[in-house]
């Protein structure tokens, strides 16, 4: 990954990472599917997965830039 796309994984981990060690239980469920999407709709976004590859049942499945 480029310097760019790791900044950006780092910078939104930790900002999750922070919300969600400071949020109590009830939040932590919805805050961890936020980050799911947010990172999701970003690899997408980057054509870093496709949908395709993301909705398979997984065999096989590997991002573009490893087939």
């Amino acid at each position: 990954m480029g310097e760019a796309v790791e900044k950006f994984l780092a910078e939104v981990n930790g900002s999750f990472k922070n919300l969600i060690d400071h949020s109590g239980i009830e939040e932590q469920t919805a805050l961890c599917r936020e980050f799911h999407q947010v990172i999701l709709a970003f690899l997408l976004q980057h054509n870093i997965v496709s949908a395709g590859i993301y909705c398979s049942d997984g065999e096989g499945a590997k991002p573009r830039n490893q087939m």
